[in-house]
C-alpha cells in the first residue's frame, strides 16, 4: 500500500526493497539484523555439517577448511567466538531461502544472468533463482517440506483435464527437477 501511495500507482503493486529514506539509520539496522540472522543460519549449517548432514560441495569445502583450521573435532573444545569470527565473512554471502539457500557468488549466479555486468557487491535475486541449475544453490534437508509441496502442487495441477500438452510437459519437467533436488537432501549413505 505504501508503494501505491509513494509512487502514485493506480493499483496495488508488489515490489522488493525499501522505498523511503531514513536519516535515523533504520535501513542500516535492518541490514545488520539480516546479516546476524544469516550468520546464525550459517552457524547452524556448520553444526549440521559436523553432525554428518550431507552438504553441497561449496559448503562442505568451506566448513572443512574452518573445522581443520580450528581443530574442531569430537572431544575438542572450540572457542565459540573464534568460530563465529571465522564464519562471519563467508556468511555475508549466504542467503537462506524457501526451496534452497544461496551461497552467493556473483560470477556464477544464474539469477543475475538478465543483468549486463553484475556488481561484485550485488545480492542474489531470489525471485529469479533456479535452484536446480545454479551452482550457488544449496539444497538442504530443511528445504524438503517446501520441495515436497511444489511436487504435490504440480501433481495436483496435472489432474486438470483442460491442460495443453505443453503445460503437462512443463509440469512433468518441474516434478522431475524437484525430485532431483529432493534427492540432494537425502542422508549420505
Amino acid at each position: 500500500m505504501a508503494g501505491k501511495i509513494q509512487y502514485k500507482h493506480m493499483k496495488v503493486a508488489m515490489f522488493e526493497g525499501y522505498a523511503g529514506s531514513s536519516a535515523s539509520g533504520f535501513r542500516k539496522e535492518v541490514e545488520n539484523e539480516q546479516q546476524m540472522a544469516r550468520l546464525e543460519h550459517f552457524l547452524d549449517q556448520y553444526e549440521d555439517f559436523k553432525a554428518g548432514v550431507r552438504m553441497p560441495s561449496r559448503l562442505t569445502s568451506e566448513f572443512a577448511r574452518v573445522r581443520d583450521e580450528l581443530g574442531d573435532f569430537p572431544g575438542h573444545t572450540v572457542d565459540a567466538a573464534r568460530l563465529r569470527a571465522m564464519l562471519a565473512n563467508p556468511a555475508r554471502t549466504y542467503y537462506p531461502g524457501v526451496l534452497n539457500d544461496c551461497y552467493f557468488e556473483a560470477s556464477t549466479a544464474l539469477c543475475l544472468s538478465r543483468r549486463p555486468a553484475a556488481d561484485p557487491d550485488t545480492e542474489p535475486v531470489m525471485n529469479h533463482c533456479q535452484p536446480a541449475k545454479c551452482p550457488n544453490s544449496c539444497v538442504l534437508p530443511q528445504h524438503r517440506p517446501a520441495i515436497d509441496k511444489v511436487i504435490d502442487d504440480a501433481r495436483q495441477l496435472l489432474t486438470i483435464r483442460r491442460l495443453s500438452g505443453l503445460q503437462k510437459t512443463a509440469l512433468h519437467q518441474q516434478i522431475e527437477q524437484m525430485q532431483r533436488m529432493r534427492d540432494q537432501t537425502e542422508p549420505a549413505s
